[in-house]
């Protein structure tokens, strides 16, 4: 084989791999697309329970602890 030969079958070779790579990205691509939609599902948008978090602050709620708006402390809290 001579050194034409050689350097067209290790390009033939270093494509095949490369498209490999391809294939591998898109499918982990695919799959953390598909954990992120689980996730929003299981706790929601995590963007909006940050916002409805800041709205609740001005009224004195915690949603992580405490009554959210519209909720009224219990004598015991106050």
């Amino acid at each position: 084989m001579n050194e034409l030969e050689q350097l067209q079958t290790e390009m033939r070779a270093i494509r095949r791999s490369l498209d490999n790579c391809y294939v591998e990205n898109n499918a982990l691509r695919a799959l953390v697309e598909t954990q992120h939609l689980e996730i929003r599902d299981l706790f929601g948008d995590v963007d909006m329970i940050e916002q409805t978090k800041q709205k609740c602050i001005h009224c004195g709620g915690n949603l992580d602890n405490g009554p959210t708006c519209g909720e009224e402390k219990s004598d015991e809290e106050n």
